[in-house]
């Protein structure tokens, strides 16, 4: 399961933002980071979920909340 950034402890969070990742999973090692591309405001935001060895997964929200949320399938 993903965990938010700002609840991992400081030396996951400087990992994190050397990244661009949003959230971690200490587990498995997969990542969400937002797209480097530009969208207007309000409009949705690609992400990606990156699950190593397996795949990367395009997630379209418009809030890092709302795609951690759909990465953990529902769960926060």
């Amino acid at each position: 399961m993903l965990i938010p950034f700002n609840k991992l402890d400081p030396e996951k969070q400087a990992e994190c933002l050397q990244n661009n990742w949003v959230a971690l999973d200490l587990k498995t090692g997969a990542s969400l980071r937002p797209s480097p591309e530009v969208f207007q405001p309000g409009d949705q935001v690609k992400y990606y979920l990156y699950i190593p060895n397996l795949m990367v997964r395009v997630i379209w929200a418009k809030t890092d909340e709302e795609a951690l949320a759909i990465a953990n399938n529902g769960w926060n």
